[in-house]
């Protein structure tokens, strides 16, 4: 399975907004906001505090579908856009939290 790695900040920040190239016919593709899902401070173990959300988003053009997963823990946030290869380039934008 060929997939594309991402790192991002979930400190401060709501939601991504991913935008990519599809690899099967080069349209730029722009995903709506995804949230980014809130991990479990409250576990012992640092494996049970990780928290996932797996998003699908289609090629404009050609239809072809991705799933963008996301893993939150204490530490950080990673994911994946499953389906793009790993030597395409990704930009993460990332929504902050608004404060009052």
């Amino acid at each position: 399975m060929k997939a594309k790695r991402f790192d991002f900040n979930p400190f401060g920040n709501r939601a991504l907004v991913f935008e990519f190239v599809c690899d099967k016919c080069g349209y730029k593709i722009e995903s709506d906001e995804v949230d980014i899902p809130m991990h479990n401070y409250s576990e012992d173990r640092m494996s049970d505090n990780q928290a996932d959300t797996f998003e699908n988003v289609n090629c404009e053009k050609c239809d072809k579908e991705f799933t963008i997963e996301i893993y939150t823990t204490p530490t950080g946030g990673t994911g994946n856009i499953i389906d793009l290869p790993g030597s395409y380039e990704v930009y993460v934008k990332e929504i902050q939290t608004p404060t009052c």
